[in-house]
C-alpha cells in the first residue's frame, strides 16, 4: 500500500513541476558575466539553480556572488515598498509620498549646506542608460553636473598609468 502511494504522489509532483530559465547576467561587478537562472516550480516549493554561460568575459565561470546573485530578488524579505521609520516602527508608505519625503528632505540638505552637499555614486555595472537618469537627477534636480563612476574612475586610473609608463597620449583627454 504505501509503494502504490508513493508511486501515485511522485506522478502527481512530476506531472506538476515545471521549469522556466531566464537568460541573465551578474550585476555585482564590471565583468558582466553571462548566466541563467533555472527556476524549478514543484507544487507549493520553488527553487533556483544558477549556471553560468560561456562567453568571452568569464568563459563560463561565476563567482559565489554570482552564484547566488538571485536571492536577493526572491527572498521573502525583500523590500518591495517604501518604508517610514514612525517612532522605531517601519511603516509602508504610497511611492508619492516617499518621493515628496525625499525631495523635502534634499531641499532642506541643499539649503543649509549647498548645492555640493549632495553626491551620486554609479557602480561599474550600470548601463548607459542608468547613467543618463543618474545624471539626469544630478542636472535637473539636484543643480549639479558632475557624475563619476566606478567605470570612468578605473579608466582615469588606466589613462593615467598609460600616459606614465608608455608614453601614450591619444584617446580621451582626461588628466
Amino acid at each position: 500500500m504505501t509503494e502504490m502511494l508513493l508511486r501515485y504522489f511522485r506522478t502527481k509532483q512530476k506531472e506538476a513541476q515545471t521549469e522556466k530559465i531566464y537568460d541573465t547576467q551578474c550585476p555585482f561587478c564590471s565583468m558582466q558575466c553571462k548566466m541563467q537562472l533555472i527556476e524549478q516550480s514543484t507544487v507549493t516549493r520553488k527553487k533556483y539553480q544558477t549556471v553560468g554561460k560561456d562567453n568571452p568575459t568569464s568563459e563560463g565561470r561565476l563567482c559565489i556572488k554570482g552564484l547566488n546573485a538571485h536571492q536577493h530578488a526572491v527572498h521573502t524579505d525583500r523590500i518591495k515598498q517604501p518604508l517610514l521609520n514612525v517612532d522605531g516602527e517601519f511603516q509602508a508608505i504610497s511611492w508619492e509620498k516617499a518621493y515628496a519625503l525625499i525631495e523635502e528632505k534634499f531641499s532642506a540638505i541643499q539649503s543649509e549646506h549647498g548645492k555640493n552637499a549632495l553626491s551620486v555614486y554609479g557602480s561599474a555595472t550600470i548601463t548607459n542608460e542608468e547613467a543618463i537618469y543618474l545624471e539626469s537627477l544630478l542636472e535637473w534636480h539636484l543643480e549639479r553636473s558632475i557624475l563619476i563612476t566606478m567605470a570612468a574612475y578605473v579608466c582615469l586610473q588606466l589613462h593615467q598609468q598609460q600616459r606614465k609608463h608608455l608614453g601614450w597620449t591619444g584617446g580621451s583627454q582626461i588628466v
